[in-house]
């Protein structure tokens, strides 16, 4: 592709679509019924023809993965009686469903498991927001290609259609697809053949009604249709599908007294134990039988330990009372969601007990954000094992609070944002902010070199591996043999990448997305269906947790072979490093100590009879902290690295890990488009160059 080709892209007309998302809300005024209204949106400026039918293939793999559903539904959950109906106050702020909203970005905007063609696109969530608000058409472009609605009331049964401007019905993916491409696609057969592979999915999903949609938005939808149209659909009646739930913990548990008894001639207990297993204690004959009832559930159902509500009502003691009687090198996840009976020396007391716990699920408890926040900075140790943290704290795009982060981080921050380069916030933080892990992307394709549009992501750290598997599967996807050129570029443009990286989940059992998949974009369908659907645990937010001393950063500074970038640079960028400030150092104190000072600079009394006012220069302690910077700031490379946080006291991850990223960052024997070179480890001075309060400018952290 040569430059006039790359250029007229670029200036050629967007193509809008968006994809809105509905649900049926509590309304503040009403104590029960709820209603249906729009909840989120995404603007994709690059979304015509066969991308929606893909994106909404992707966005119900996602949703209806069983662990991501239940995040979903939570996350609807605490939305009930906050916001007003469709266009009624209180609005629903933009992003006030953060968790949803990540998947609808990656659903949209990245696809990476597709080895005929992998496609990248459109900014970062923010970028894309739309305000749910108001109508369905508001932000129309003279280049109409239609809106994608989805009802996620029940993520494991959603609905979707979509609508023209010019129609006042809602439709399906057939009806779009060929008012686009016609039929038999004007004899394009491999287009055909693409659109045929997505029409036989989604000829299974339920096809929203234009009654239902008019319901949020009368003014665009009629709420009749043709006998014709209605019998075409394959919407049956909604009704809630529920998540797989085990039998009851009390029954279970009486069934094995019962059986017990009978066979001992004895049933003295069991009026006691019935009452006991609801109650905040429990006596030695039911405590016995709830082991057994859960040893058996942990051999059926390996290592996953139930202990969520409504199907368990143990209080904290009775929960912490049977833990030592639990195989404690069996159980890898634990669900406590839906307890309110929870306290915080629990937690601590689990994540103890169970030296190969990877996933803690804590969604609808007692167990408030800032405890949580408080136990991942004091005591960040517990946490080295586990991969996944469930809890709302976690699933925001904004820090839960202004003592637990660097900032608080929503769409009203001023431009550019106060990153890690605004010292003068960060003594506050230094000791309150959860260890983290951060990816740093430099975008030199837009700016021919110039570090301006870094993308910041960053995740509270926990066990190593898990961030490693998130960027191979990530850095995979800038080396393989692609048939849109245009893809290393517009991956490393649309930002969504890292967030794809940091959000995703470790499967409890080894399955293809964590094995063949790692070593390269797999061919098998089964295994490309897996990825498609995989759990994701996290929302990344915006920036940093705190200042470099208090986590780690990956950072990749890389020019795609194909791109406008590239044709002024060539491949004179293609580095990466794990970096962190070294806090043992006595520069590292120094630094903390001008930090505090730096901060004091913006503390300005006004001045008055008794107190004058106060002034400082702050020029010369930032020109100290520059100077200082290359004594405390270390760069690793992945040996390096992982050798490094294992003497942090982290679990080292497995060699089959280590060396799936080793392949990665190696140049790729995938096809003819090959990096001229393997990624190489950066030096201090071109970290420096690149990392915001390292000796640059700041830049536009937007992700």
């Amino acid at each position: 592709m040569n430059l006039a080709n790359l250029m007229s892209f670029d200036r050629a007309p967007k193509k809008y679509h968006q994809a809105l998302l509905i649900a049926r809300l509590i309304p503040h005024d009403s104590q029960s019924k709820p209603f249906y209204r729009c909840i989120a949106g995404l603007n994709h400026p690059w979304c015509y023809g066969r991308v929606p039918l893909g994106a909404t293939r992707r966005f119900f793999a996602l949703i209806k993965n069983p662990d991501n559903a239940a995040i979903i539904r939570d996350e609807i959950r605490r939305a009930h009686g906050k916001y007003g109906r469709q266009g009624e106050e209180p609005k629903v702020p933009e992003m006030a469903f953060p968790y949803t909203q990540l998947l609808l970005t990656q659903a949209f905007f990245l696809d990476v498991d597709d080895p005929r063609g992998h496609y990248a696109s459109g900014g970062g969530m923010e970028h894309a927001v739309l305000d749910p608000n108001v109508g369905c058409f508001w932000y129309w472009d003279t280049s109409d290609e239609g809106i994608t609605i989805f009802d996620i009331t029940d993520p494991l049964n959603p609905a979707y259609g979509h609508a023209f401007d010019d129609s006042p019905f809602v439709h399906d993916a057939e009806y779009y697809v060929r008012a686009y491409y016609g039929e038999n696609c004007g004899g394009d057969r491999m287009t055909e053949i693409d659109v045929q592979c997505h029409l036989d999915v989604l000829k299974h999903e339920r096809v929203l009604s234009s009654e239902v949609v008019a319901t949020v938005w009368p003014d665009r939808f009629r709420t009749w249709e043709s006998a014709a149209v209605k019998e075409s659909r394959n919407d049956e009646p909604f009704t809630m599908t529920l998540l797989p739930q085990l039998p009851s913990l009390q029954n279970l548990v009486l069934r094995q007294v019962v059986e017990q008894s009978t066979d001992d001639d004895c049933d003295e207990y069991l009026g006691d134990i019935a009452a006991a297993l609801s109650s905040s204690s429990l006596p030695d004959p039911a405590q016995k039988a709830l082991v057994h009832v859960l040893r058996r559930e942990l051999e059926t159902n390996p290592g996953i330990l139930d202990l969520s509500a409504p199907r368990c009502t143990l209080s904290s003691d009775a929960i912490r009372a049977i833990i030592p009687s639990l195989p404690s090198d069996v159980v890898k996840a634990i669900n406590l969601s839906g307890m309110h009976t929870l306290n915080v020396q629990l937690i601590i007391d689990i994540l103890k007990a169970f030296p190969h716990l990877i996933r803690l699920t804590l969604l609808d408890t007692n167990i408030s954000n800032e405890e949580i926040m408080y136990l991942l900075s004091s005591q960040p140790k517990l946490f080295f094992r586990l991969h996944d943290l469930i809890h709302p704290a976690l699933l925001t795009r904004s820090p839960p609070s202004r003592s637990s982060a660097s900032f608080p981080n929503n769409l009203l921050l001023p431009n550019p944002l106060p990153i890690m380069s605004s010292l003068r916030t960060l003594h506050a933080q230094h000791t309150s902010s959860p260890l983290s892990f951060t990816i740093l992307q430099t975008d030199r394709s837009k700016y021919f070199g110039a570090t301006r549009g870094h993308c910041i992501a960053s995740i509270s750290f926990f066990h190593p591996e898990k961030v490693l598997r998130g960027l191979t599967k990530y850095l995979k996807g800038l080396r393989v043999d692609i048939q849109s050129k245009m893809f290393p570029d517009k991956y490393i443009d649309g930002q969504v990448g890292p967030l794809m990286a940091l959000s995703a989940s470790t499967p409890l059992s080894s399955s293809p997305d964590t094995t063949q998949a790692m070593k390269g974009f797999p061919d098998d369908r089964e295994e490309r269906l897996r990825w498609m659907g995989r759990g994701v645990g996290m929302v990344p937010i915006k920036g940093t947790y705190g200042e470099s001393a208090k986590g780690w950063t990956f950072v990749l500074d890389y020019v795609p072979p194909i791109s406008l970038a590239s044709i002024h640079l060539g491949m004179k960028y293609a580095g990466y490093g794990f970096i962190k400030v070294d806090v043992d150092t006595e520069g590292a104190r120094e630094r903390e100590r001008l930090v505090w000072e730096l901060m004091q600079t913006e503390v300005v009394p006004k001045p008055s009879d008794s107190e004058p006012e106060m002034k400082k220069d702050a020029a010369d302690i930032e020109e100290k902290l520059a100077t200082m910077t290359s004594k405390t700031v270390k760069v690793y490379d992945i040996r390096e690295f992982v050798e490094a946080v294992v003497k942090e006291g982290r679990p080292k991850p497995s060699e089959e890990v280590i060396k799936a990223f080793e392949e990665a960052i190696s140049p790729s024997p995938l096809g003819p488009v090959l990096l001229s070179r393997a990624l190489k480890k950066m030096t201090v001075e071109e970290v420096k160059g690149v990392v915001p309060g390292l000796g640059m400018d700041e830049p536009d952290n937007s992700v």
